[in-house]
């Protein structure tokens, strides 16, 4: 038994002196003595291992890694928007400023975020490998020695979780045991510069989406919000090469 249980347990004991009083003028037997101590000190034992109990699921959760499911799918609509170019081919590039495959979540509007464990979502690679395909539609091939150069600079990236239920609704919710409706909204900023011949145009690009769950499936929710807003990243590249006669 550890010093804390002793501790509580024998604080019990001092607040029940109750083991040898009498009780409207009778005196108790010994047998009612101990079976009253008894069933008080077990009562008293069984909150300290609930406590114990509750510590330790916290303090598991608080070190489990949560692998955000990432899917690299392009959508129908963005794949019928893509028009070929006359060119033959494209030097593209790509940089991240993100460090590792580490997913900061944060609550609504970038505040911090009381949500348990670290998840893990490697969107470098992901949104990498949703331009490449895109590009590889676009152009021809992808040539390093095409005198048209196209360079995307993953810039920032972040997602926001929260509930959206009001204080009332949820109070309702933990009385029945219903789970909460939560939002998810994935953001995502990158730089792109466009070079060929004498033309130079660069922009900065910004883009969120947002996906409810009833907060059972958690990282299934936020993944489904980074594949919308790599999405309709590639949306805004579309119309940014546009924008420029591509």
């Amino acid at each position: 038994m550890s010093k804390y249980e002793d501790t509580m347990i024998a604080n019990a004991n001092k607040s029940l002196g109750a083991c040898y009083y009498y009780e409207a003028g009778v005196e108790e037997t010994h047998q009612q003595r101990h079976s009253k101590c008894h069933n008080i000190l077990t009562g008293v034992k069984m909150r300290v291992m609930h406590v114990f109990i509750c510590i330790f699921i916290l303090t598991f959760l608080m070190g489990c890694t949560h692998n955000v499911p990432m899917k690299s799918s392009i959508n129908e609509f963005v794949l019928m928007n893509i028009k070929t170019s006359s060119h033959q081919g494209v030097n593209f590039t790509y940089q991240s400023n993100l460090v590792g495959a580490d997913l900061p979540i944060y609550g609504k509007g970038k505040k911090p975020s009381s949500t348990i464990g670290k998840h893990v979502a490697d969107e470098t690679n992901t949104l990498k490998s949703m331009l490449t395909e895109y590009f590889t539609n676009k152009f021809l091939e992808i040539d390093p020695n095409s005198a048209l150069a196209i360079e995307v600079k993953l810039d920032d990236f972040w997602v926001e979780y929260y509930v959206i239920d009001s204080s009332g609704m949820q109070l309702a919710k933990a009385i029945t045991g219903a789970q909460n409706n939560y939002m998810s909204s994935a953001n995502l900023i990158v730089l792109i510069s466009l070079k060929h011949n004498d033309l130079v145009s660069k922009k900065r690009l910004s883009a969120s989406a947002e996906s409810i769950s009833s907060g059972a499936q958690t990282i299934n929710v936020i993944g489904d919000s980074i594949n919308q807003v790599n999405n309709k990243m590639l949306m805004l590249v579309n119309a940014f090469l546009a924008e420029n006669g591509l």
